[in-house]
């Protein structure tokens, strides 16, 4: 199976594809042949049609490679014959907002205002996914404290000055509702509210 999808897995750097075999398992013992096993793919993507098309291949790999099984060992009749079956165990939309978005530009400018260092708009998957995935601009701004190997056994975090990303929030969410008698809201309301 791992040739087969080697062969047909190829994702796209822009819109940023990506997957991973994120845990592999089954059998009962190390020397015996497993009555089952199974495998979890992440799959994640900025863009909607790419993260599709990406599901699409991973999926199509199956019945290949599942019938490239048998035919190895001769599976002839289905009591021999390996089978899979498939099972959604999460669902993250694709979607982004531009840099251009009023959202974006007031947490860029809160950021400047608290002198941080040059942003970084990047496309991660998010909570925000799920609002962007409908059409709705939404972003996720740093909690504050430093962070690296994100995902990984060497994921690491250091609070010092974490509460500056609280009030870098704080102020991002006020400068987009305004602030009455102080800032005019850079959002525009909804007609009738």
């Amino acid at each position: 199976m791992k040739r087969i999808a080697r062969q047909l897995l190829r994702t796209p750097a822009e819109p940023k594809t990506t997957f991973t075999v994120g845990t592999v398992g089954g059998g009962t013992s190390v020397n015996t042949i497993a009555g089952d096993a199974k495998m979890q793919i992440d799959m994640r993507s900025n863009d909607m049609a790419s993260l599709l098309a990406l599901e699409k291949q991973v999926l199509d790999t199956l019945p290949a490679a599942v019938a490239e099984e048998n035919a190895r060992w001769g599976a002839d009749t289905p009591s021999k014959q390996v089978g899979f079956t498939t099972k959604l165990i999460g669902d993250r939309p694709a979607g982004e907002t531009t840099p251009s978005a009023r959202i974006v530009q007031a947490a860029l400018a809160s950021l400047a205002a608290f002198g941080g260092g040059a942003p970084l708009l990047s496309g991660s998957s998010t909570d925000a996914n799920v609002p962007m995935s409908l059409g709705i601009p939404a972003i996720i701004v740093g909690g504050g404290g430093e962070s690296l190997g994100w995902h990984t056994r060497d994921e690491w975090f250091d609070p010092k000055d974490q509460w500056k990303g609280a009030q870098q929030s704080l102020t991002t969410i006020l400068g987009l509702v305004g602030v009455h008698g102080v800032v005019e809201p850079i959002l525009r309301t909804r007609a009738g509210r």
